[in-house]
């Protein structure tokens, strides 16, 4: 039982050329949210 032999692939030449690699910079969210809002507010202090 060959993995291959079970299911029909297409060939590579039917499938277009990718698009050029063109590196950039990921931006992360939740990231970017901590550096933006700064520190959290010191928790109440019990009396």
């Amino acid at each position: 039982d060959d993995f291959e032999s079970k299911y029909s692939f297409h060939p590579l030449d039917d499938f277009p050329p990718p698009e050029e690699y063109r590196h950039f910079t990921k931006i992360y969210p939740s990231r970017a949210n901590r550096v933006m809002r700064g520190a959290p507010p010191l928790p109440p202090v019990g009396r």
